[in-house]
């Protein structure tokens, strides 16, 4: 009696074409990640073949790479997000909100002495003020000595009518942060994932109608609680 051979799984080879067409990338970039590694793949006869089973394999790692970062961040924010470091902040203008925020970020454990905080958040604005639009103001700055990065948030009521923003609308919500110069990648990426957080319009009228320092530190949980971080 004959028992039916089991033949081996079959690989499925793709060409750059295909693979370019599976990841929805451009021909050139496909061969771009194949010739610096990037990609899993072989070359045969001068051919590029991509091995598809292991580039599903490469892809969720990716994912999983970026979910992990994208903790980080929020864990970072996390921390740095506390009611005693949120000021909500009654008819002032510019000059006047963020004096109170350097004074908040003066008594901030490690942190440089109030006046040269003010000189370099003065000198930030006067180089372009960090109106980001949709009623956002991130002042940020990096400095000597600072080990830890820091952030105080202001929340402005009735808005600022003179911030000059980008957009041209008053400023209301405010993000001041304070880094050391050699956490320059820290200090961006928080600042960008700020600026793509606050895109979220519910986020932002919730956090426009808040009354305490605890109720916006909720807001933001609740955001985070809902779903994943946006901009990630």
């Amino acid at each position: 009696m004959m028992t039916a051979s089991r033949s081996a799984p079959q690989t499925e080879w793709l060409t750059v074409e295909e693979m370019a067409e599976y990841l929805k990338l451009g021909r050139s970039k496909v061969y771009q990640m194949a010739q610096e590694g990037v990609l899993p793949s072989v070359k045969v006869g001068g051919q590029w073949r991509f091995d598809r089973e292991m580039v599903d394999e490469w892809l969720r790692k990716q994912l999983r790479l970026r979910l992990t970062k994208a903790g980080d961040v929020l864990d970072r924010f996390r921390s740095l997000l506390v009611p005693e470091n949120v000021l909500i902040l009654e008819n002032v203008n510019k000059s006047q909100a963020l004096d109170h925020l350097v004074d908040r970020m003066a008594q901030i454990e490690g942190m440089p002495a109030r006046d040269e905080i003010a000189r370099g958040i003065a000198h930030r604005e006067q180089l372009m003020s960090t109106g980001i639009g949709l009623g956002i103001g991130v002042p940020h700055i990096r400095l000597s000595g600072v080990r830890r990065l820091a952030m105080v948030v202001g929340i402005c009521k009735p808005p600022i009518e003179d911030y000059e923003s980008i957009d041209g609308e008053p400023v209301w919500l405010l993000f001041m942060i304070v880094a050391g110069l050699d956490q320059q990648a820290d200090h961006l990426k928080l600042v960008a994932r700020l600026s793509s957080l606050v895109k979220d319009e519910e986020l932002r009228e919730a956090l426009r109608r808040a009354d305490s320092p605890e109720e916006v530190c909720r807001i933001f949980e609740s955001r985070f609680d809902a779903g994943p971080f946006d901009g990630m």
